[in-house]
């Protein structure tokens, strides 16, 4: 009759490999969350993700404990299925971590692709609200060079007209799902851009009518129009008819 049934401990270097990479994966799981986390205090936003980190670190730093097996040669079958039971423990543990931390990444790299957006909209809002005003001023500072002439007063009642011209709408704050709502809110700023820009043009054209020659030779750089805006090409066309 045979013996006992035996087993070498070398049986398990392929489980023990599958364990340690595992717990490598942990590791740079954790990496990549922290490295993920934003701190902008100019905008007043804050994603810290450490405190999820913080909250699995007991079980985290048990998982990654070496996973060591204090025998050599061969073991008996009960040492075995023992051993085997152990590694197959650790095994679902440490890919329900692995799971759990992918889940987490997921939702931070889309919180993380909101706040992308909303930097995106948010560089464009002031571009296209700095770009205005900075014509807006332009307009009224030429204007103002025509304040002690004989249309004088046309010219402060066009100067009050300009001033009160606005871009509506107030800058959106950050919000969940931002990514969703970006380039809609980034294509209603420039029409709004436009269209504000376009009245200021209505009163440019106005006031060269109004007083003729003496300031139909305005030099004031145009901004940028968005090209499907056929309106404010229709007013340069305008502007540049009176001047001629």
């Amino acid at each position: 009759m045979s013996g006992p049934k035996s087993y070498s401990v070398t049986v398990f270097d392929r489980n023990l490999k599958a364990l340690f990479h595992q717990q490598c994966e942990i590791q740079e799981l954790m990496n990549e969350i922290r490295e993920l986390s934003i701190d902008d205090t100019e905008r007043g936003i804050n994603l810290d993700y450490e405190k999820f980190l913080k909250t699995e670190t007991k079980t985290i730093n048990e998982l990654l404990q070496p996973f060591t097996i204090d025998y050599t040669g061969r073991i008996s079958q009960r040492i075995y299925r023992d051993l085997k039971y152990k590694i197959r423990v650790r095994t679902d543990e440490l890919n329900g971590m692995v799971n759990k931390l992918k889940e987490q990444q997921t939702q931070i790299e889309d919180q993380r692709a909101d706040y992308d957006s909303y930097v995106k909209y948010e560089d464009n809002y002031n571009k296209q609200v700095n770009q205005f005003k900075s014509y807006r001023t332009s307009l009224i500072k030429h204007l103002q060079s025509f304040s002690d002439t004989d249309f004088s007063d046309q010219i402060l009642q066009t100067i009050n007209q300009i001033e009160n011209v606005n871009i509506a709408g107030e800058k959106i704050a950050f919000n969940e799902g931002f990514q969703d709502q970006s380039e809609e809110l980034i294509d209603a700023i420039r029409k709004e851009a436009d269209s504000s820009t376009s009245r200021l043009n209505e009163i440019r054209m106005q006031i060269n009518e109004q007083v003729g020659d003496a300031i139909a030779d305005m030099d004031i750089s145009m901004p940028q129009f968005s090209a499907a805006s056929s309106e404010n090409k229709e007013i340069e066309q305008k502007i540049g008819r009176i001047r001629e």
